[in-house]
């Protein structure tokens, strides 16, 4: 070789320099068989290869002295770091060189060999997400390391993609042997609670999490799922018939080999432009997976996680539990719009619902040992003034007036709504929303029913959800009244927004204080990166999430919810905002889900709704907790100066009750991803002050009858049995 080097004016020699590090040793087994790999085609092709082995301070020395000697044809730089400098060096050098991985943030074109370790640990994150695992650790690589932070970024975005927050708590970085890889999970196994999968960097690491699994008396594959990165390292096989680990899977030595292969190339062509391969990691199914154990009882947080005056809460409505064939209390819109083939599911109505007219104590109870603060609870307007106006029912006002002091007895605190969808048919037959005369009606509602309880009221808000009273019953007719009228619809929004601030007045006069607004807000993302997609979405947000908001707070409509909705509106509308805008206390959020934008034709709003991609509830909505962090800091910024509680947030599963139990852990999922929301919104400045569960019951799901179960207790809608649920139990745990 060397004889050949002097007649041809070449070395015919590839060098490696390998820096030994206190933090990070190269000369490890992974290293050992990308050596094997490349050496093998440098052998093929006449060439040799010289290991340096330098301290850290010596790697630029070592470089430079190779191209100064001409000691060296070419150099493979090993583990690229984030901050990557040996680019530019042997560049400014001359030296023909491969990268085996790749530097973030480097911006020249460079020839490299890397596995896409992104899309690798994502995939494998989505199969744990698959099997049911939520509280997955990982146990990676030195960070600095670019193979690393890839790794970390393609777990961290697999769990965002399903509304999951990373735990910093189980997230471990270091060298990757097999002392790091045990210590590790020993350590995240010993908490409270524990990740039930880990995914890990390398093999080596691998076993020794699986050391740590049976050492805490648990099974690989059954108590706790593993998957690794396998380099299919020759002398430490994965199994043979039945892999150990579930893996991703790509061979170092064949790394080797084609970086070994575009070296050469460059060095016969200094003149060829960059090469770069991207090689694709293989999943492969071992037995270190399984689906997640059933361990509903187990959250991520406990009261201890917020700040002290932070306060819980659990949410219903009367219509959907009290039972409204009873106590004197008049009909309803939603009474002759469940009546109407079509309507509902079932043509189920809400005349005996959950019978808390008369179970209210035993509901009161459940609440109390769940350990909550607050109840936040609706009054029906039918049952206070079964004709809308006129003379109160004294059956219905005696009603609210026990169940807020049942609250008070105990120690919870009364959150009340005054309206809650259920309208009188008397005001219904004169139009209802559309009416002009509303605001003063629901005035005169406020007051009969707050002269009798807002004394003891902890807080107030008058009506739940503008945009389902307005929009879903008049513009899309999937709540009563059910109407598909724009013109309907645009006076309704307004008529709601006027009668909320007439109500804040006369409360305001009362001597009532903490009154405030609760709003449903619901994502828009576009479905694509179409300025159509994006202006459809614009659309969206306008009329669903921003119109009411601004109203309020701004003393104005969006553009783009005018656009459709502006030549319907009431004459003199410009001119209720003062009374729209009356100052309130507090935000309420109602959040569940996003929505999926596209641009369709027609007539405005022209969008569509799309089916995307996350996991869904049983009402098929996504699960989303990161709309309601991007909400809490939207609203943050458009009145800092008011707190906000999540007056609703929960999902609808499909609970069943078995053996006297049911076992609802995607329902605590949910909760312990939403809750993350919080405490980042918190973290970053955000007046969070309270989140209220939707719902303590399972109830009335309106147009959808009984069939959907949001509740934290089951009820059996035949003989009306409670039975709190696995959720509930593991809340009390955490509440206490």
């Amino acid at each position: 070789m060397r004889a050949r080097g002097l007649a041809t004016g070449r070395s015919n020699m590839i060098g490696h320099v390998i820096p030994i590090s206190t933090t990070h040793e190269m000369m490890n087994p992974v290293f050992s068989d990308f050596i094997a790999g490349a050496g093998e085609t440098y052998s093929n092709s006449g060439y040799d290869m010289t290991l340096s082995i330098v301290p850290d301070d010596a790697e630029d020395k070592a470089y430079r002295s190779l191209a100064q000697r001409k000691s060296v044809d070419g150099i493979v730089i090993h583990g690229p770091r984030a901050d990557e400098r040996r680019i530019e060096l042997l560049e400014s050098l001359g030296m023909p060189f491969v990268v085996h991985g790749r530097a973030s943030a480097e911006d020249r074109d460079y020839s490299w060999v890397d596995v896409n370790n992104r899309r690798a640990f994502a995939r494998a994150t989505e199969l744990l997400l698959d099997l049911g695992h939520r509280r997955i650790a990982l146990v990676n690589g030195l960070e600095d390391m670019d193979f690393a932070m890839r790794r970390r970024q393609g777990f961290e975005k697999a769990l965002a993609d399903r509304g999951i927050a990373a735990n910093p708590a189980w997230i471990r970085s270091d060298e990757m042997t097999e002392h790091h890889g045990y210590a590790s999970a020993r350590e995240m196994l010993a908490m409270t609670p524990a990740p039930t999968a880990f995914l890990v960097s390398s093999l080596i690491s691998a076993i020794g999490v699986r050391r740590a699994i049976e050492e805490a008396g648990l099974k690989m594959g059954r108590d706790v799922s593993v998957i690794t990165h396998d380099d299919e390292l020759s002398y430490l096989g994965n199994g043979r018939d039945v892999p150990i680990f579930t893996a991703t899977r790509s061979s170092v030595r064949e790394a080797g080999r084609i970086a070994a292969a575009m070296l050469l190339d460059l060095i016969d062509d200094p003149d060829r432009t960059p090469r770069h391969r991207l090689l694709e990691a293989e999943l492969m199914l071992g037995s270190s997976t399984g689906p997640a154990p059933d361990e509903s009882w187990d959250m991520s947080w406990t009261r201890q996680d917020f700040p002290d005056t932070f306060l819980f809460g659990a949410a219903t409505s009367a219509y959907q539990i009290e039972g409204h064939a009873f106590g004197g209390a008049g009909p309803t819109h939603w009474d002759s719009f469940a009546a109407t083939p079509g309507n509902v599911v079932r043509a189920e109505h809400g005349a005996r619902a959950c019978d808390h007219y008369h179970r209210w104590q035993e509901d009161l109870d459940l609440l109390a040992g769940l350990g909550v603060d607050v109840y936040r609870f609706s009054t029906s307007w039918a049952r206070v003034l079964p004709e809308g106006t006129g003379t109160p029912n004294a059956e219905g006002l005696d009603f609210y007036d026990r169940l807020v002091d049942g609250m008070l007895e105990r120690g919870l605190k009364p959150a009340a709504t005054l309206y809650h969808w259920e309208l009188p048919q008397a005001l219904a037959d004169k139009g209802g929303w559309r009416n002009a005369d509303m605001p003063d009606w629901f005035a005169d509602f406020t007051e009969v029913v707050m002269r009798r309880i807002g004394d003891r009221v902890w807080s107030a808000a008058p009506i739940n959800e503008p945009w389902c009273v307005g929009f879903l019953s008049h513009f899309l007719g999937a709540h009563a009244p059910g109407l598909r009228d724009i013109r309907a619809t645009a006076r309704a929004m307004h008529h709601v927004l006027v009668s909320h601030g007439r109500s804040i007045e006369v409360m305001r006069g009362l001597g009532m204080g903490n009154l405030g607004g609760v709003f449903n807000m619901e994502w828009a993302n576009p479905v694509d990166d179409s300025p159509e997609a994006a202006r459809a979405t614009a659309t969206y947000d306008a009329y669903y999430n921003r119109f009411f908001l601004e109203g309020i707070f701004r003393g104005s409509y969006p553009e783009e919810a005018l656009e459709g909705l502006g030549p319907h509106l009431p004459q003199g509308w410009q001119d209720d905002f003062a009374t729209i805008g009356q100052p309130l206390d507090w935000v309420g959020v109602n959040y569940y889900t996003r929505k999926n934008i596209a641009p369709a034709p027609g007539p405005w709003p022209a969008l569509a709704e799309i089916d995307g991609p996350l996991p869904k509830t049983q009402m098929g909505w996504e699960i989303y907790p990161d709309g309601l962090y991007r909400f809490l800091k939207r609203v943050s910024d458009m009145v800092p100066d008011l707190p906000i509680f999540i007056t609703e947030n929960g999902m609808a599963n499909d609970d069943v009750l078995s053996e006297g139990v049911v076992k609802d852990p995607e329902r605590l999922a949910y909760i312990d991803g939403h809750l993350d929301a919080c405490r980042r919104a918190i973290a970053e400045g955000v007046r969070l002050e309270g989140y209220f569960i939707w719902s303590l019951l399972d109830n009335y799901e309106w147009a959808l009858g009984y069939e959907k179960r949001f509740g934290l207790i089951h009820v059996d809608f035949e003989t009306l049995q409670r039975t709190p649920k696995a959720s509930y139990h593991a809340l009390a745990q955490r509440l206490r």
